[in-house]
């Protein structure tokens, strides 16, 4: 996901560095050639312009998948994990039924300190 904003915040960069290159372009002219080579351009920079927008557009997309992305992986990560809780219970109780205890004093031997959590 950090890679993935980090290489959305590049593109970024490098596309503003371009629309700053573009614009800056009549500007190497002499001034009175300027506005001649402003109409001249128009078009290209129409062009540009629409190309630079789909880039946009598409960066926005990039990050909207990458969001949309992490949050699945956290809901199954959060899935697996529940997952894992509920089968280590029916464990737990299973191996307390077989001993003959009830699970209160199954997690009390396990809690051999007192402190409220499971002792290695």
């Amino acid at each position: 996901s950090s890679s993935c904003r980090s290489m959305v915040e590049d593109a970024r960069l490098v596309a503003s560095s371009v629309q700053k290159k573009i614009d800056e372009l009549p500007n190497g002219f002499a001034e009175k050639d300027q506005e001649d080579v402003k109409d001249l351009l128009v078009p290209d920079f129409r062009v540009l312009a629409k190309q630079m927008g789909r880039l946009d557009l598409r960066l926005q997309r990039v990050e909207n998948l990458c969001h949309r992305f992490k949050s699945e992986v956290e809901k199954r990560e959060k899935s697996q994990l529940f997952g894992a809780r509920l089968f280590a219970v029916k464990v737990a109780r299973l191996y307390a039924a077989r001993r003959g205890r009830s699970i209160r004093q199954l997690f009390r031997e396990m809690d051999a300190n007192g402190d409220g959590t499971m002792d290695s």
